[in-house]
């Protein structure tokens, strides 16, 4: 359940930040719309802290590495860095239940974690 919530977050607060940066350079740059990026600044903030914390809760419960959970944190610092969360996220999803990730063994199912 954890997971899929994250998955969920980290999505939201991926297009979130995207439509964030459209506003931020077309809205309020180029169009000179001075308060763009009010309302879409503070959804993306709460999803973001909603994505922190459910990756922080996720590493303390013991269901991502702490390699994967730095790696999906400067992940969301990236534009389309959540479609690379999505991706590690679904490939463990096929290996392995939400339940049974012990500790110390990688999130992501892949060989960077």
């Amino acid at each position: 359940m954890l997971i899929k919530l994250f998955r969920i977050a980290s999505f939201l607060e991926g297009l979130s930040y995207l439509y964030l940066l459209f506003c931020s350079i077309y809205l309020k740059r180029m169009k000179g719309i001075e308060d763009a990026i009010e309302t879409p600044g503070m959804i993306h903030g709460a999803l973001f802290v909603t994505f922190a914390f459910l990756l922080l809760n996720g590493l303390i419960y013991k269901k991502y590495s702490f390699l994967f959970s730095v790696l999906a944190f400067i992940a969301s610092l990236l534009p389309f860095g959540f479609l690379w969360i999505e991706h590690k996220l679904k490939t463990n999803e096929s290996d392995q239940n939400d339940d049974d990730v012990p500790r110390g063994t990688s999130c992501c199912g892949g060989g960077c974690c």
